[in-house]
């Protein structure tokens, strides 16, 4: 009868043990996956702020604020297109999208973009013949030109999730 006994508990302490050994490989699979997941996505994260940064930047000469290099200017408070800062807005646009960042731009950020580059070639370089310097455009074609800006910014903003920042003590950055 000992024998018995002794080879039941022989094979339920084997069991016992690859049963643990396949449910601590399971966990320890589990943990591993989620962990290199998680790294994944905070290095897609990183160069999907870096994309929406380089963007960012790129915007500048679509500013309403005065500057030296501006799409839009204002004489007698009349708008003007500066048609070489258009097109080399346009042509910046392009570039950024067809470069490494542009790979990271959600279908939104990317509906944005083109919208505004495709209003820039149809109401801007298109419309003007080659020996002009400047344009004069009407306050409702300038304000179209500002909300397709706005949209853009807006749309990068909500890719990177800052669509207000508030640093204060109400309350953590949203």
């Amino acid at each position: 009868m000992q024998f018995g006994e002794n080879f039941v508990a022989a094979v339920v302490g084997a069991l016992s043990a690859i049963l643990t050994s396949v449910i601590a490989s399971w966990v320890s699979y589990r943990s591993l996956r989620a962990e290199y997941l998680g790294k994944h996505r905070l290095e897609l994260i990183s160069k999907q702020m870096a994309a929406c940064e380089a963007l960012w930047a790129v915007l500048e000469p679509a500013s309403r604020s005065e500057g030296e290099a501006r799409i839009i200017v204002h004489k007698k408070d009349q708008p003007y297109i500066v048609l070489s800062v258009a097109k080399k807005f346009y042509d910046d646009l392009n570039k950024v999208f067809n470069s490494t960042p542009g790979l990271y731009y959600s279908r939104q950020l990317r509906t944005e973009l083109f919208d505004l580059r495709n209003f820039i070639m149809k109401e801007f370089i298109s419309e003007a013949s080659e020996d002009q310097f400047e344009v004069q455009i009407s306050k409702s074609k300038e304000e179209k030109f500002d909300g397709k800006v706005q949209q853009l910014r807006i749309a990068i903003r909500a890719e990177i999730g800052v669509k207000d920042l508030k640093v204060t003590s109400e309350g953590p950055i949203n």
